[in-house]
């Protein structure tokens, strides 16, 4: 799921699952290693979802005399600017 249609961040379910895999280590390993894997990983999904910034809105407001083509230039470049991550995306991948 996205993180777009739910509204929720990926980095929780990335977190649940490195605990999950964690837990079974601390049955193998013994759980002082796992205890302090479990802190880092709790700290650095943290540290993570705080500047992990890709699929958060944001709104901009302009008051002006020609709104119609302020819009559509800012259509326009918005327009271009997800075509060419678009295409470098499909390239690096």
């Amino acid at each position: 799921m996205s993180p777009i249609k739910t509204g929720k961040s990926i980095w929780t379910y990335v977190f649940i699952y490195n605990c999950i895999l964690l837990w079974i280590f601390g049955f193998v390993s013994g759980w002082e290693r796992a205890g302090y894997s479990i802190i880092m990983q709790f700290v650095s999904t943290k540290v993570i979802e705080g500047l992990y910034r890709r699929y958060d809105r944001s709104t901009m407001q302009i008051t002006s005399t020609i709104p119609e083509e302020i819009i559509a230039a800012y259509t326009k470049n918005i327009d271009m600017e997800f075509r060419f991550w678009e295409k470098l995306w499909w390239l690096l991948a």
